[in-house]
């Protein structure tokens, strides 16, 4: 565990990361942190290690792209000052490219998707101790899925791109993968992109083995 005594994470991201949390509650507010994986981290941390007094604040918004999260990256993010700092982000970016053909602005290729990403961590690591990303994912295995596919190559650059930067990559799609080699997608995610809590509880389990076995 290397969440030290005072740390703070910011949890970053799209709706994924917000899971539903309310933008305008107030720190103390049940909702603040909405009800997904961070959430769950959040209580899994407090009640294992009430000792540390890890806080946690969500800063996922619903919709973001690779470029909205950039474009509030230092005033939203980086200005709570964190210690930790997670990136979970590029799913809307492939999603946009197959519910707004008739917006072509709202379209980012994988490459402004790499260099949105780069800016993002190259900004972050002089200021945290540590930053680790969270490539995008989908429940869904079949590569026959135009959108599934296009995810995966969107992943691959991130994962390259952490690789490059030398910051840890925590491959969520694998863990789904496993899962649904049990179950249908329609267990974990209604529409394949949003996690219902049993989804969620999938990426707060994956991720919760990169808290305990980092030093």
């Amino acid at each position: 565990m290397f969440f030290e005594k005072d740390s703070l994470w910011v949890a970053a991201g799209d709706s994924i990361t917000e899971g539903g949390r309310n933008m305008n509650a107030k720190v103390w507010d049940a909702d603040v942190l909405g009800s997904g994986f961070v959430y769950f981290l959040n209580a899994a941390l407090t009640g294992f290690f009430p000792e540390k007094k890890i806080r946690v604040i969500n800063r996922g918004v619903g919709g973001d792209t690779s470029s909205q999260l950039l474009a509030r990256w230092k005033d939203d993010v980086l200005s709570l000052r964190p210690d930790y700092l997670s990136l979970m982000v590029g799913i809307n970016d492939v999603w946009r490219h197959f519910d707004s053909y008739g917006v072509p602005e709202e379209l980012i290729s994988i490459e402004q998707y790499a260099e949105n990403c780069r800016q993002m961590i190259e900004t972050a690591l002089p200021v945290v101790k540590k930053i680790w990303v969270m490539p995008p994912f989908m429940f869904e295995c079949s590569l026959e899925d135009a959108m599934c596919r296009k995810v995966r190559e969107y992943a691959e650059v991130l994962s390259a791109l952490a690789s490059e930067l030398n910051v840890p990559c925590v491959d969520l799609q694998s863990a789904v993968d496993k899962a649904l080699k049990s179950r249908h997608s329609c267990v974990f995610s209604a529409d394949r992109v949003h996690p219902n809590a049993a989804g969620h509880m999938i990426l707060a389990g994956e991720l919760w083995r990169f808290f305990t076995q980092q030093d």
